[in-house]
């Protein structure tokens, strides 16, 4: 049951994710809209999210679960592969991507406690959008060519 919950969560991940990157040619801008799409997707779906992560809940051998988890991080390292082939050729897409995957689920884990902290501290949170926008962008900044080459 869990399992099922976890793949379905992961196919919708994977779905959202490409619809928010179709037709963008900036590789920037296509890496914001995924990062989006995964924080989103994943707040908008609490349950299915809850257990897509945690292997002790459902059957991470489980082959429906293994295809949708594929498809889901296939959509990032897409986005990612697009990105590297326009600012830099010698970027490790399979890190880049797994960096980006852990910086926006610790954004989708940490929202309600960077909310509550802001609080305490009196001063406003920073929207999740904004967040995703400036993670997206200070991560990538090192993947534009600069004039030293």
């Amino acid at each position: 049951m869990l399992t099922s919950l976890a793949t379905e969560g992961l196919n919708l991940l994977a779905d959202a994710m490409q619809a928010a990157t179709s037709g963008l040619d900036d590789p920037l801008e296509r890496m914001t809209a995924c990062g989006m799409a995964y924080v989103t997707t994943s707040l908008a779906y609490p349950g299915h999210f809850g257990v897509a992560f945690k292997h002790d809940l459902c059957d991470a051998d489980d082959e429906a679960y293994l295809l949708a988890s594929l498809r889901a991080y296939g959509s990032l390292q897409d986005s990612v592969e697009y990105a590297r082939s326009h600012l830099s050729p010698d970027v490790d897409t399979e890190a880049m991507a797994t960096i980006s995957w852990a910086t926006m689920q610790g954004l989708v884990e940490l929202a309600p406690s960077l909310t509550h902290v802001a609080e305490r501290l009196g001063g406003g949170s920073i929207p999740l959008d904004d967040l995703v926008r400036w993670s997206t962008r200070t991560m990538f900044a090192g993947l534009r060519p600069t004039a030293d080459g």
